[in-house]
């Protein structure tokens, strides 16, 4: 069989999901054929399995920048009045490459439900939140773009949504199945979660939206003498650095995606963006947080929503970065919510086997799929 798996190229956490996909699909499926159609991280892909899958370099239509503030709109709208045209020009030139696939896995490509679809073969979608959302809550009306794309999606044989997936979104598909949390494979050692919190670790993300924040606090970290903060962060200049290094509280770890990501299971406290990969990991590993906004971006900021209404995190926006609120939101976060929140994360028992759940709905959907076309 071959099987063509589609990843959006924004952020790291379509990527993640997709890796621990397939490492699940190699165990379940003899003799699979595996091309994946991406851009962005492809690299990671590439060292992680090497020549046993076949690889597209290809930009998957949908790309996000962030500014100094955070989120960029008016690319954005770019992105979205451009978006027909490119996948117009992509489905005419791929046509007869796509046709040797068997089935379809897309996180999360429109185009590609529609592709599938129109020739007859399953394509299984995997989201948290749809583009059409995205962009109709961003401009806070339907374009006629917006419900091609919502179109498209709903031509998807069936869409697996993990937990804290947007009701708006659940409510609109019938073609669907709830799954747990899908994330890299993690040390859940044992040990004292209620210690003392003292290990902070600060986070970038796969879009760099924190980098002009992280930045602007590092060097004033020195002040939170009895906590050490470990940073991950790009684009910090070799004369800080050197500063960096003679503070003893404050380490710079790589921020590469694994060693970033690796860190979490070593600290007390994640500041990061409320990205959904980021919130999957520091829940099933039980790690309090505190998520940062992102000025205008629906995705993030509804995560966060759903975060603190559940009191599974905390949070903080773009004026508490800085350097004074900084080190009040750090002190008032571990006195008055860390041990409550905390306590919480471990009575909801997160789970994160929604990769392996996902591969064995599909292979049951494909005997379905192969019976009802005989």
């Amino acid at each position: 069989m071959n099987c063509a798996i589609f990843i959006s190229d924004v952020g790291f956490g379509h990527m993640v999901r997709q890796r621990q996909i397939i490492f699940n699909l190699k165990k379940e499926f003899k003799n699979l054929k595996i091309t994946i159609f991406h851009h962005k991280n492809l690299h990671i892909l590439k060292k992680n399995f090497g020549k046993s899958l076949n690889y597209v370099d290809n930009f998957n239509n949908i790309k996000l920048h962030t500014t100094k503030n955070g989120f960029d709109k008016k690319k954005a709208l770019i992105t979205l009045n451009s978006w027909e045209k490119k996948k117009d020009i992509f489905l005419k030139k791929k046509n007869k490459s796509l046709k040797k696939f068997d089935f379809f896995i897309s996180d999360l490509v429109p185009e590609i439900s529609y592709y599938a679809k129109k020739n007859n073969k399953p394509c299984f979608s995997i989201c948290h939140f749809t583009w059409d959302w995205f962009f109709k809550k961003l401009y806070k009306r339907n374009l006629r773009t917006i419900s091609l794309m919502k179109r498209y999606i709903k031509m998807s044989t069936k869409i697996y949504f993990p937990p804290f997936t947007f009701k708006e979104i659940n409510n609109s598909y019938k073609k669907k199945k709830k799954v747990n949390f899908i994330t890299n494979k993690l040390n859940m050692k044992s040990r004292n979660l209620f210690k003392k919190p003292k290990k902070i670790l600060i986070m970038n993300n796969g879009t760099g939206a924190l980098t002009h924040s992280i930045n602007k606090i590092i060097l004033n970290l020195s002040s939170l003498k009895k906590y050490k903060f470990y940073i991950s962060s790009s684009n910090i200049s070799k004369k800080k650095e050197g500063k960096i290094k003679k503070i003893k509280n404050v380490f710079l770890i790589n921020n590469s995606l694994k060693k970033m990501y690796s860190y979490i299971s070593k600290v007390d406290v994640v500041v990061a963006r409320g990205g959904y990969n980021t919130i999957s990991e520091c829940l099933v590993l039980r790690k309090p947080s505190i998520l940062s906004y992102e000025n205008l971006n629906p995705e993030v900021n509804e995560n966060i929503k759903i975060m603190k209404k559940n009191i599974l995190s905390s949070s903080m926006n773009f004026k508490d970065w800085e350097k004074v609120k900084f080190k009040k939101k750090i002190e008032n976060f571990l006195k008055k919510d860390y041990y409550t929140i905390l306590s919480n994360i471990i009575k909801k028992k997160f789970k994160n086997n929604g990769a392996n759940q996902i591969v064995k709905d599909i292979k049951k959907e494909l005997k379905l799929y192969d019976k009802n076309n005989c």
